[in-house]
């Protein structure tokens, strides 16, 4: 961990992941979260586990306190309204799951990318 507040973790052979997508990690390294898994933080930069120099992943964690990300919506969130996790490290306007956090800004449609803030 540095000052300002990210961490870098080796990813998954053979796995791509986009931008600010809520990532997992396993015992092979960095992967995306399901609806599900319970993140430890967002990507900040796309990588690939299979070519050298893109495998490293830089993480903003999600940690104690309000925590202000960047995330990728699956669907139409309104400004201070609740999300949830979905599918493909994306989050979505909360419905019946676990209330996350709120969004900071709003999306309208699929693959958004908007600031929240995680509850934690």
């Amino acid at each position: 961990m540095n000052s300002n507040n990210v961490f870098s973790h080796q990813v998954k052979a053979a796995t791509e992941i986009a931008e600010y997508r809520r990532v997992k990690i396993t015992s092979d390294g960095v992967e995306v979260a399901g609806a599900a898994d319970v993140a430890i933080g967002h990507i900040l930069q796309p990588v690939n586990g299979a070519t050298p120099g893109r495998d490293i992943a830089s993480i903003a964690p999600i940690n104690g306190g309000y925590s202000i990300q960047f995330a990728v919506a699956a669907d139409a969130i309104a400004v201070g309204g609740t999300f949830e996790a979905a599918a493909d490290g994306e989050i979505q306007a909360e419905d019946s799951g676990t209330v996350l956090g709120i969004a900071l800004e709003a999306a309208t449609a699929d693959q958004d990318i908007i600031r929240v803030a995680y509850y934690n």
